[in-house]
């Protein structure tokens, strides 16, 4: 990978009618990439686009259902119980359709761009690319958590590319796998050894997507951060002095009218 790689997002503005208007465009953007990537072979990229109308405050994680068929086990949400107590501080728990999406590609400014540009003229909505989250904070792996975890639907592009040592697809089923850990194997959380061996694969994988994190961002985005807040605060200070000198040019004034009207009586 001698090509830089960086991860983003796209957010998707404009909210479904239902589910199938969703995944109908969950599924072209992974074919998008699909076509995108087949016909510039030196494209790379891993992509999880989740289709949702779970409010994200409600998910705790993602886990492995035990079914006892063969194959692939079944992914089930973990959510907090919708009470009058999570409504007042979280909402309610369903929201209208919406779609997330994490990338991580090379080269990723053109496919960035690409995905927003052909998302916009064939859907007739609004999207944008972002290289950050909340803050100056850099978009990471974190952001594959968010998705798997209140979305209902997830799909994946590049699982089948060698070139990445890992894939989203294998970070999202270690992430299950390392929370039904958590919600059922005792020995998991009492042995401690037991524990590191059964997390080495998932912070392997942690540790092969962080390599991605771009550090030089973070510190553009953080210096951005502060010179806004710094112009914010100036901009206070200002207005505050401003007002402050108001008032003191408004009582000037009713102090003058006042002295007038006494002399003149």
């Amino acid at each position: 990978m001698e090509r830089k790689m960086d991860f983003w997002t796209i957010e998707i503005a404009t909210k479904f009618k239902n589910k199938e208007q969703a995944l109908k465009l969950q599924k072209n953007i992974i074919d998008k990439f699909n076509y995108e990537c087949g016909i510039h072979k030196d494209y790379m990229a891993q992509v999880i686009v989740g289709v949702s109308n779970i409010n994200g405050k409600y998910t705790k994680g993602v886990y492995n259902k035990k079914t006892g068929k063969s194959g692939r086990p079944k992914k089930v949400k973990d959510l907090m119980e919708e009470t009058d107590y999570t409504i007042a501080s979280c909402g309610t728990l369903h929201t209208e359709w919406h779609i997330h999406m994490l990338v991580l590609s090379s080269p990723s400014e053109t496919l960035a761009r690409l995905i927003k540009d052909y998302i916009e003229k064939n859907w007739n909505i609004v999207a944008y690319k972002k290289f950050i989250g909340n803050g100056w904070g850099d978009i990471d792996i974190g952001m594959l958590f968010y998705i798997a975890k209140q979305s209902d639907t997830v799909k994946f592009y590049g699982s089948s590319d060698k070139r990445f040592k890992y894939t989203f697809r294998n970070m999202h089923d270690e992430m299950a796998k390392q929370y039904s850990n958590v919600l059922f194997n005792e020995k998991y959380m009492t042995d401690e050894k037991y524990r590191e061996k059964a997390d080495k694969k998932y912070n392997d994988m942690i540790n092969y997507f962080n390599q991605f994190y771009d550090e030089e961002l973070k510190k553009e985005m953080e210096r951005r951060y502060k010179e806004k807040v710094r112009r914010r605060k100036i901009a206070e200070r200002y207005k505050q002095k401003e007002q402050k000198d108001n008032k003191v040019l408004k009582k000037r004034s009713l102090t003058k009218s006042e002295d007038v009207i006494f002399l003149g009586g």
